[in-house]
């Protein structure tokens, strides 16, 4: 089994593992959600057109 003096370590390793994957979860998301179909774009610029006139 682990030695009791590595406790630590394995917390620490275990705890970055759980970060990293949140992280690379949340980043995942992100750039998932950044991509607009064609329409979106446009329909979004003929709003913002229709603000200026």
């Amino acid at each position: 089994m682990i030695d009791p003096k590595y406790y630590g370590l394995v917390e620490m390793a275990f705890t970055g593992a759980v970060v990293l994957g949140l992280s690379f979860w949340q980043l995942w998301s992100v750039r998932d959600a950044g991509k607009s179909s064609p329409e979106d774009t446009r329909h979004a610029e003929r709003e913002h057109e229709a603000d200026k006139g």
